[in-house]
């Protein structure tokens, strides 16, 4: 199918979060109208506030598991960016973030099919919690054809009683699930192609106004608390913690999905970094600006992370040739994310 015309108009759900707004952004920045899906509209005033542009405007939708939720959202849009879904660990029941995941995505499948005769193009935010359990690691290399189902059958077995994290994959799992199985189920009568972006630890600049490290992300938290560890164990220093991309190259994925005829109906895998305390901990005191701004990491071993060889690697050459990403370097990540805390007040 064709992709979404030049300076057409696209829709971004979760437009407040922290992955969104920079897709916004950049869609703004490259010529588009946004249109933001956010639950109330003084959320919508702060995304309008923070984007400042006059191609930016907003639609609140309260609560993306209601049948129609995104009928009117839909409309006149050519490309439609689904981010919104749970980005937090419960301590509850699975299907606390289990049905709003998989009910939003499937959702707005349905108001796209129904409602959304100019739509082209749907991309959808996944995980790579989807593909692999992110602390299990197994030494091989991991591709778009792979899923995280044994997450989904330990969630199945503990309830309430498996962890949070495992929660939150096996709802990033069954909702991409749903996805495929509503495309193959439509395909007959499908007027758009669908793409899933699956990203690892979301890192980098933040747009949002920060008052606490977990304002931007839980991800941006999790980098926060490497940074801010009181008693760090030197034994973990140089382990494996995740698979990690930029915010802005995730920005640039979703963007480049909606233009490119041979992404349809493919998942794009973009992770390619890992996450060492030692690393973050090198890039800091290597740069000299972030040291001036009084920020203090521990010091470990300096070098000891360089050159690892991850057990778990995620191929994400389809990202780079068919989306033709240039992922940028750890380093630029690392300083813009840690810039963004000193920005906030939060560092050092």
């Amino acid at each position: 199918m064709p992709t979404i015309s030049p300076k057409s108009k696209v829709l971004v759900t979760g437009a407040n979060g922290y992955i969104s707004l920079q897709i916004a952004r950049y869609l703004l920045d490259r010529g588009f109208s946004a249109r933001g899906a956010v639950r109330s509209p003084s959320k919508g005033e702060q995304v309008k506030a923070t984007l400042n542009d006059p191609n930016f405007e907003y639609v609140v939708v309260e609560d993306i598991t209601k049948d129609g939720a995104f009928d009117e959202a839909v409309k006149d849009v050519e490309g439609i960016i689904h981010v919104a879904s749970p980005n937090y660990f419960p301590d509850g029941e699975p299907d606390e973030v289990i049905i709003p995941a998989v009910r939003g995505s499937v959702g707005i499948l349905e108001s796209a099919k129904a409602h959304g005769s100019a739509v082209k193009r749907v991309i959808v935010t996944s995980s790579t919690s989807a593909l692999v359990h992110p602390l299990n690691p197994v030494a091989r290399t991991i591709t778009e054809a792979d899923w995280n189902d044994e997450t989904v059958n330990l969630v199945r077995e503990k309830g309430k009683a498996a962890s949070g994290g495992d929660k939150y994959a096996a709802s990033k799992v069954l909702a991409e699930r749903a996805i495929w199985a509503f495309v193959e189920a439509n395909k007959a009568s499908l007027g758009f192609d669908v793409v899933t972006i699956l990203p690892g630890l979301t890192l980098g600049p933040v747009l949002q106004k920060m008052t606490s490290p977990t304002d931007g992300s839980i991800s941006m938290g999790l980098l926060f608390n490497l940074i801010k560890n009181p008693h760090p164990d030197p034994s973990t220093y140089t382990q494996h913690i995740v698979h990690a991309v930029d915010v802005r190259d995730i920005a640039d994925a979703h963007i480049e999905a909606l233009l490119r005829v041979d992404a349809a109906n493919r998942r794009f895998i973009v992770a390619s970094h890992s996450l060492r305390a030692q690393k973050v901990y090198d890039i800091i005191r290597a740069n000299q600006s972030l040291l001036d701004r009084g920020i203090n990491p521990p010091v470990g071993v300096p070098g000891a992370a360089d050159n690892l060889e991850q057990l778990t690697k995620l191929d994400d050459t389809p990202a780079r040739t068919i989306l033709g990403l240039k992922i940028r370097s750890f380093e630029d990540t690392i300083v813009e994310a840690v810039g963004a805390f000193a920005a906030a007040g939060l560092l050092p």
